[in-house]
């Protein structure tokens, strides 16, 4: 125990859990500087005429035309990062595309939910029918689109493809859940997206309290260790329980909180609130 007294009692302890407390705030808040598109997707089968026997004398129509089955795809595309990306930041050659996994052809898609009618989002279909390609004016931070595209490809997975000039790639950020605004998973949602930046805080405000009481006040530090310590053996393991528990649980919640599009983009979508989209061509 006098061991693990000590230890936590050395002045350059302190200096160096409010180092890596003002490393990992800095690094929590300024490690994104530039635009950065995210993506998620869900897809649902409404229709498939194939699956079950007792349909084998019934045909699926979508707009008068036989299909073997009609898929519903979602796919929400946003700007996480810091700064606008721009139409000239989406390469000629390499459009962003949202492509079929699988046989089948693209029936209908549309703009279902923009963050705003400036960002201007147009969907085009490819001649082929197994993509189409998204086009937008600009993305400020935190604003995005939701497509929704109706289908008859056997897989539910879309691709999505497309090259950025001086910008990451277009990352993958999982399963898209579609929640109601008002309901509890997006209150959840909210509580992680905020705890965030509280966390980022607290380690930013606790990393220099510690540097300075470590720095600056060494002796009434010093002072103070050796009266706690008179009173509690267990002084060490509180002190150390402390600083490092926050730490830990504050690093985990920045690095596996999970990444969702902006809380305002899924409400216009779940509440049907659809801002002006334009039909794919």
């Amino acid at each position: 125990m006098s061991a693990i007294l000590g230890f936590f009692n050395q002045g350059w302890v302190g200096v160096l859990v409010g180092a890596i407390g003002i490393a990992v705030a800095i690094y929590t808040i300024f490690r994104r500087t530039k635009g950065r598109l995210l993506y998620q997707q869900t897809s649902i089968r409404l229709l498939d005429a194939g699956r079950s026997s007792l349909l084998n004398n019934v045909s699926v129509l979508y707009a008068d035309k036989k299909v073997p089955r009609v898929s519903l795809t979602h796919v929400a595309i946003w700007n996480s990062g810091r700064s606008a990306v721009r139409s000239t930041d989406v390469s000629e050659h390499g459009p962003i595309k949202i492509e079929l996994n699988g046989d089948g052809e693209i029936l209908e898609a549309t703009v279902a939910a923009s963050s705003m009618p400036e960002n201007d989002p147009t969907l085009t279909i490819s001649d082929d029918a197994k993509s189409f390609s998204l086009n937008f004016s600009f993305l400020n931070p935190g604003q995005g689109v939701i497509i929704r595209a109706i289908h008859t490809a056997d897989k539910g997975s879309a691709l999505i493809s497309g090259t950025l000039i001086d910008l990451p790639v277009i990352g993958n950020a999982g399963q898209l859940g579609m929640f109601s605004s008002r309901g509890p998973d997006a209150n959840k949602a909210m509580v992680i997206s905020k705890g965030k930046n509280i966390v980022g805080a607290y380690l930013l405000v606790t990393g220099v309290i510690f540097i300075v009481l470590a720095t600056f006040f060494k002796e009434d530090m010093a002072a103070m260790d050796q009266k706690m310590s008179a009173l509690s053996q267990a002084y060490g393991w509180l002190m150390g329980i402390a600083m490092g528990i926050p730490m830990i649980l504050g690093s985990l919640l920045l690095l596996t909180s999970r990444r969702a599009p902006p809380n305002a983009l899924i409400a216009k979508l779940s509440s049907s609130a659809e801002a002006p989209g334009s039909k794919a061509t």
